[in-house]
């Protein structure tokens, strides 16, 4: 079974080896554009769609704006070499993902005679053109119990929402987003406490190990599909400023999903300016603690807010920069 790997995240180094040691030869993949030339096609097409972010693009080069620092990753793939630099020392035909759009990758692609594509957290939509290619199918790792979070940040979304239970769907991929039939799925319990890294830390290894097991089942011939409950369904949706914390009309609950959730993210959580004040202040490392008559070791980091106690650690904002308490 001739197999193409599909993977612009950290997943798709973490299981490139699991891929490679199933039942199945691993004969190419399609990866992030890391080159120059890259960078540049999808600028431009990005441009043709909207030209006016040419603006923006300009702005951005001359007068970038401050951004707080990010916390080091605690993924499970943390440190790990990205998949194009896998499958170089592999001997394995890497193509950065821009090429895609292209509807001569379609023959390229074809080319490898493929039994099965797999997708791991890439993100983007494939065409029709690309889905014909494999005689067995696409399919795709969704870190959620499907029908329930399609689309991104699915992860982001379950600890938003507070919810409980979470999971890794393996699914065949139509031209609807996280729309197909579902083959398997695997279960995670969301704790109260946990974070964004700590579920990571869990759906990583369930994701790995039902990469192994679907591949093994496509082997042996014994792959089935379900299809999704649509009345079901629910789509990720980040509204604007989602990361915000106002300490007098946030209640404590969300104050606790927002953090764990953001915390260590490209989406830092901040608290909304007060009376005469011109900046954010985004929280790198905090805590919240339920109750109005909670006590806090250090008053010097305790934030009262509606429902409880702001403990913050660690802050950035523009104008005093990184603080430490």
């Amino acid at each position: 079974m001739r197999v193409a790997l599909f993977a612009n995240d950290a997943f798709g180094s973490y299981v490139f080896d699991a891929v490679r040691d199933a039942p199945c030869e691993l004969v190419c993949a399609v990866g992030e554009t890391a080159s120059g030339k890259g960078r540049a096609i999808r600028k431009l097409r990005a441009l043709r769609r909207r030209p006016s972010r040419l603006f923006d693009m300009i702005r951005a080069r001359l007068s970038p704006e401050p951004t707080p620092p990010r916390e080091p990753s605690r993924s499970p793939a943390a440190g790990l070499p990205p998949v194009h630099e896998r499958c170089a020392a592999w001997g394995i035909p890497f193509f950065e993902d821009y090429r895609l759009a292209q509807p001569a990758f379609a023959g390229v692609l074809a080319g490898f005679d493929l039994d099965l594509i797999l997708v791991t957290t890439f993100g983007a939509i494939l065409r029709p053109h690309i889905l014909a290619v494999p005689r067995r199918g696409t399919v795709n790792f969704h870190f959620a119990l499907l029908p329930k979070y399609r689309g991104l940040t699915p992860e982001l979304c379950c600890l938003l929402d507070g919810a409980r239970e979470t999971g890794v769907t393996a699914h065949f991929i139509d031209e609807g987003v996280d729309t197909g039939p579902i083959i398997k799925q695997a279960r995670v319990t969301v704790g109260d406490r946990d974070d964004f890294a700590a579920l990571q830390q869990a759906l990583y290894p369930t994701g790995r190990a039902l990469v192994a097991e679907v591949l093994e089942a496509f082997a042996a011939g014994s792959v089935t599909a379900t299809p999704q409950d649509e009345s079901a369904a629910s789509l990720c949706r980040l509204p604007s400023g989602f990361q915000s914390i106002s300490t007098t009309d946030t209640p404590g609950a969300r104050i606790h999903n927002v953090l764990r959730a953001c915390l260590g993210t490209r989406f830092p959580p901040y608290l909304e300016p007060g009376p005469g004040q011109s900046h954010r202040t985004y929280l790198l490392d905090a805590e919240f603690v339920h109750g109005t008559d909670a006590v806090v070791p250090d008053a010097r980091r305790a934030i009262r807010c509606r429902d409880g106690v702001l403990l913050a650690r660690r802050t950035w904002d523009q104008g005093g920069g990184l603080a430490t308490y």
